[in-house]
Formats: structure tokens, C-alpha cells, sequence
């Protein structure tokens, strides 16, 4: 039996692809519903139980992200602390 899957759903897929997150690796964001839209656009998820979107640490867009929305509480201590470094490796490279 086939799968009948959404042309624009499979597109997005293979676009913009949101690799797997284990739970302790997702970054919470604090992006409400209306202003979600640079969420969205730059390959966040949603967690739909929590009703938040989450992104992980390899997102280019992640500093950005984290200036906009902010961190939401719901983060793991493992999540914050890649993502620390993350974001002085980042710093890091700007300053070279």
C-alpha cells in the first residue's frame, strides 16, 4: 500500500530539513503564537504538548533566535549548556 503524503510537506522535508532532537537537546523559546513567524520561517519545530517551539543548537539562525524570543524555562540544564557554548563559539568567530 502507498503512502499519499502533501507535495508541500515533502518539499519542506527536503528544503529545510528539522533534524531530530532528543528531548534534554531541544531549546525552548518563549515565541508566542502571533509573533512566531521567525520561528517558523527558520526551521524551528513546535512541540505540541508543551505548545512551544523548540529549536537545537546547530540552527544557523540560533543567536538571533535566542535574542528574539528569549529561553523558555522548559529548556534542560544539557540544552543551556551546548547551547553556552555555542554561543561563544559564535562570539568567538566574530571577534577572528
Amino acid at each position: 500500500m502507498s503512502r499519499c503524503y502533501n507535495k508541500n510537506y515533502l518539499k519542506k522535508l527536503l528544503d529545510n530539513p528539522l533534524p531530530a532532537l532528543k528531548e534534554d537537546e531541544r531549546i525552548y523559546l518563549n515565541a508566542t503564537y502571533q509573533t512566531n513567524s521567525f520561528a517558523k520561517t527558520t526551521h524551528c519545530g513546535f512541540d505540541a504538548v508543551k505548545k512551544l517551539w523548540f529549536t537545537g543548537i546547530h540552527n544557523t539562525f540560533i543567536k538571533e533566535l535566542v535574542e528574539l524570543y528569549g529561553i523558555n524555562k522548559a529548556t534542560s540544564e544539557k540544552a543551556i549548556s551546548m547551547l553556552n557554548e555555542k554561543l561563544i563559539s559564535l562570539s568567538q568567530n566574530d571577534v577572528d
